[in-house]
């Protein structure tokens, strides 16, 4: 039987205890536990609380009456959960089963009829089949697509592969550059036409221009010119025969997408649009005897810096 804290535990008294015996007791135990005689003790004063109220219910009759029964009632509650010696105590009594939520009452299938059942059980056989076969026909398929893994035809079989006929516009011929003369000489020049933005012109008395071929289709233009009251300038690039460069039967030259040069009869037209101007000039080949001073100086100067750009790595080639 479990034990309850009573006032009677309190006074460390039985419960049949008389009316002297329990003030004997109070008087005792306070003296024991009283503050005064237990400086520096914090529980002194909580034990002489509990003595207190213990004795005043217990020296109370009514008051004691009333606290036997309640010792009486608190022993009456735990009576039931007492077993007789050598028994084992009575199980507990099952727990009510929850119905699952996720769980659905079973299909009744008595009432389906025949005609629906077989046609159930058909596209269920009819879906396993797509899923196991449909793989392996996929991987058949596959594999027989791939030319390395057929099987090798017989021996006394050959095989000669025919032509694809093809139209003659849909034949593809490698593009060639038709024979061109060399351009390679001395050239002069014979007009000029300069002109800035604001429409100034700006006259060329003597001109020179020296082609050297480099490599087929590709040549080397070194350009040396006299502007009245200004001097001789030198100048060198290089210009390139490109497919589809070509018309009116006429050799275009190009050295970019906006300096271009074509050959007109017996004179080269040179076309040179620069930032603020555009020049025209016209240049007709002469023997390799024509020789200015002033204009092989101004040749000279464009060699050599054309090689130091080269050198720098800054020149085409």
């Amino acid at each position: 039987m479990p034990r309850f804290h009573t006032y009677y535990d309190n006074l460390k008294v039985s419960r049949t205890a008389s009316t002297d015996l329990i003030r004997a007791a109070y008087r005792r135990l306070s003296q024991k536990h009283h503050p005064d005689r237990n400086p520096g003790n914090p529980d002194a004063a909580r034990v002489m609380v509990l003595l207190n109220i213990a004795y005043r219910a217990l020296s109370d009759p009514d008051k004691r009456a009333a606290h036997d029964r309640w010792i009486a009632q608190q022993e009456a509650r735990a009576e039931p959960h007492r077993t007789p010696a050598g028994s084992y105590p009575p199980p507990p009594p099952p727990r009510p089963s929850r119905p699952s939520r996720s769980r659905k009452p079973p299909l009744d299938r008595s009432d389906m009829p025949e005609s629906l059942r077989q046609l159930a059980r058909g596209a269920v056989f009819y879906v396993l089949t797509m899923l196991i076969f449909s793989p392996l026909l996929m991987t058949v398929a596959t594999w027989w697509k791939t030319p390395e893994s057929r099987p090798a035809p017989s021996q006394h079989i050959i095989h000669t592969p025919q032509p694809k006929p093809t139209s003659p516009s849909i034949v593809s011929a490698p593009h060639r550059l038709p024979e061109m003369p060399d351009l390679s000489g001395v050239y002069r020049l014979v007009k000029s036409d300069f002109r800035f933005e604001d429409g100034e012109p700006v006259v060329h008395s003597k001109g020179k221009l020296e082609i050297r071929r480099m490599r087929a289709n590709t040549y080397l233009l070194l350009e040396a010119k006299t502007i009245q009251s200004v001097g001789t300038s030198g100048r060198a690039y290089v210009y390139h025969i490109r497919p589809g460069r070509y018309a009116f039967d006429k050799l275009q030259l190009h050295r970019n997408s906006r300096n271009w040069a074509v050959l007109e009869g017996d004179q080269l037209v040179k076309h040179e649009p620069g930032t603020n101007y555009r020049e025209t000039t016209w240049w007709r080949q002469v023997p390799e005897g024509y020789s200015e001073k002033y204009l092989d100086r101004g040749i000279k100067e464009a060699e050599w810096g054309y090689k130091v750009r080269v050198e720098r790595g800054v020149a085409d080639q």
